[in-house]
């Protein structure tokens, strides 16, 4: 009778502990905390973020010179070149009888006069450029200027630099043609009435018009560049000066830009059929990448967006109410905050967050929320890879009671 009666009062006991219990967990606005569950966390990361899009494109020169001869001024020689032969500035690629050696070299000089002052006014441009950009420099050091301002002194430096770069790359074509000139003069044959007209560019014979139709000589640059394609969307997304990176086989990935896009379709437009238009690549080889083969089909990725060194989480770490994102932040003292963000550019599985969190903080995988609050108390599994026998037996009698207790006591 006492044990029955025992086995009562217990189960009385129990089923009142349980509904006490579940009556405050339940009850609105009950004081007692809420323990969400957190079984996955990671921490925010930096790095570099890329949009882009996928197309193909085919190897092709970079450039294509046409040679031409007048037959106003002469009469035709001989070719001193043949299809296939590389050439470089200064090696002859014709000749012919002139009518006027004295009047063609009097052309000659002034052409040489009339580059060496177009050198010359390219270099006093580089000059003042470059004294603009010690201007800008020594302003920025003498100056506290805010994030934006020093931002966009940073921009214009590498703008001005930027220019610089093209106007040296403009005189030194300059310079090849005006030396190809002087040679040409030195080459005048007086007696003969004989001039040899040399090439200005590097590349390669690919065709020879023996019938003299002009051009007489075509000239393809050794330089590779890409071809392709863009569809109606595409042409949409993509600008001149944008990074590409083209992978062809066995050559591993090149980095190049965009150097034109052509906003005329490649066809007649038709209502029938979705145009396209011609874009290029140039690129920026490394040596060994210098055998690209002309006809080469390759894959090209174009960005169309890039972000330096943002601040990045697991897309599956962001939790969205309506518009708003949100992550939820594992805190020093042990609580899950709900921390509202802005966020950005999204890679994959990747989310860029531009604000609400800073690199090197923990937040926590699709946690398991049974709290209204903005700040809750959490826990996670228990790790049991992490424990074993042995690590138990090496504890102190004193440390164990200190982390029964700091358990008990651990809010």
């Amino acid at each position: 009778m006492m044990k029955k009666w025992q086995i009562i009062a217990g189960t009385a006991a129990s089923v009142l502990l349980i509904s006490v219990n579940s009556y405050l967990l339940l009850k609105k606005d009950s004081e007692i905390d809420r323990i969400s569950y957190v079984s996955q966390y990671e921490e925010t990361k930096r790095g570099d973020l890329q949009e882009a899009f996928h197309t193909e494109g085919v190897v092709v020169p970079l450039e294509e010179h046409k040679v031409y001869f007048n037959e106003q001024i002469g009469a035709f020689s001989q070719f001193t070149v043949a299809e296939g032969d590389t050439v470089n500035p200064g090696d002859p690629l014709f000749e012919y009888e002139s009518f006027n050696i004295e009047e063609d070299q009097r052309m000659l000089e002034f052409e040489a006069d009339k580059l060496e002052e177009q050198i010359e006014s390219i270099e006093d441009h580089i000059d003042e450029l470059r004294s603009f950009i010690i201007v800008i420099e020594a302003k920025e050091s003498t100056e506290t200027a805010d994030e934006d301002s020093t931002n966009f002194i940073y921009n214009s430096v590498v703008d001005v630099e930027k220019e610089i770069y093209q106007k040296e790359l403009e005189r030194e074509l300059l310079m090849a043609e005006a030396s190809v000139i002087q040679k040409q003069i030195s080459n005048i044959d007086q007696q003969n009435n004989m001039l040899t007209t040399l090439s200005t560019y590097a590349g390669t014979v690919t065709d020879i018009n023996t019938s003299l139709g002009n051009p007489v000589i075509t000239i393809h640059s050794d330089t590779p560049s890409i071809k392709g394609s863009l569809t109606e969307e595409e042409v949409d997304k993509i600008e001149v000066g944008m990074p590409a990176h083209v992978f062809a086989a066995d050559e591993g990935k090149i980095n190049g830009i965009v150097s034109k896009i052509n906003t005329y379709p490649e066809s007649e437009p038709s209502l029938n059929k979705e145009s396209t238009y011609p874009f290029s690549v140039e690129l920026q080889l490394e040596e060994e990448q210098e055998s690209l083969l002309t006809g080469k089909h390759v894959n090209v990725n174009v960005v169309t967006n890039e972000i330096l060194d943002a601040v990045t989480i697991p897309v599956k770490a962001l939790s969205t109410t309506g518009i708003a994102k949100n992550a939820f932040v594992i805190g020093q003292d042990g609580t899950l905050q709900k921390t509202p963000l802005t966020v950005g550019l999204k890679m994959g599985q990747t989310q860029e967050v531009v604000e609400g969190l800073s690199s090197e903080q923990l937040v926590a995988i699709q946690p398991d929320i049974h709290s209204e609050n903005e700040i809750t108390s959490f826990n996670t599994p228990i790790w049991t890879k992490y424990t074993s026998k042995t690590a138990i037996e090496n504890l102190g009698t004193k440390q164990i009671a200190k982390y029964i207790f700091t358990g008990f006591i651990q809010r």
